[in-house]
């Protein structure tokens, strides 16, 4: 029985991701926007700017996250209760897998370099760092993406706390790059 419900709450975790619309993923080049959207998934999600300011390990100016805040209202990502406060509105967000376009690159280049940063900044104890080098056959690629991209959703999936029980949020990158050049070179 436990299993079962276990399993249901996985399906309505699934059934509750909404994917972004094309017109409002320009907005959203940036981690900030899904940082500040999770922050108010927290057992104890500040309201205000100032306060937002301290809970976050990127540098933003309170206007700017009184800007985001407004869009991701305008969007639809946040809504107010009926007492005023913030909240999310949906459980999560996917950019999709459309076409490669120059906000996705902006955030993942940020992700990056957020990530960089937190190895000298972040406590050992807060973060995790891997890496595992070894050769890929070119027509297992395809396969291999796909099965990194499972284990993220099904990572997010088991480990996302549920509104309001938070403490922190995290962000969870998972890279596959060559490190040589495919094929033999002259």
């Amino acid at each position: 029985v436990v299993e079962c419900e276990q399993q249901l709450a996985s399906i309505r975790r699934i059934a509750a991701i909404q994917t972004m619309k094309p017109g409002h993923f320009e907005i959203f080049c940036s981690p900030f926007h899904f940082a500040l959207r999770e922050l108010f998934r927290l057992k104890y999600a500040p309201q205000h700017a100032q306060e937002i300011q301290g809970y976050l390990c990127m540098d933003r100016t309170v206007q700017e996250i009184e800007q985001a805040i407004a869009v991701l209202l305008e969007v639809g990502m946040l809504t107010r209760d009926s007492t005023g406060k913030i909240r999310t509105q949906t459980q999560a967000i996917d950019a999709g897998t459309g076409g490669v376009s120059e906000a996705l690159r902006q955030f993942h280049e940020e992700s990056l370099s957020l990530a960089k940063k937190a190895i000298r900044r972040v406590p050992l104890a807060q973060r995790y760092f891997g890496s595992q080098v070894f050769t890929v056959a070119q027509t297992d690629l395809t396969e291999a993406k796909k099965e990194l991209e499972s284990f993220r959703r099904h990572f997010a999936l088991k480990f996302e706390s549920d509104p309001g029980q938070g403490q922190a949020v995290y962000q969870l990158n998972v890279s596959l790059v060559p490190l040589t050049h495919g094929g033999k070179r002259g």
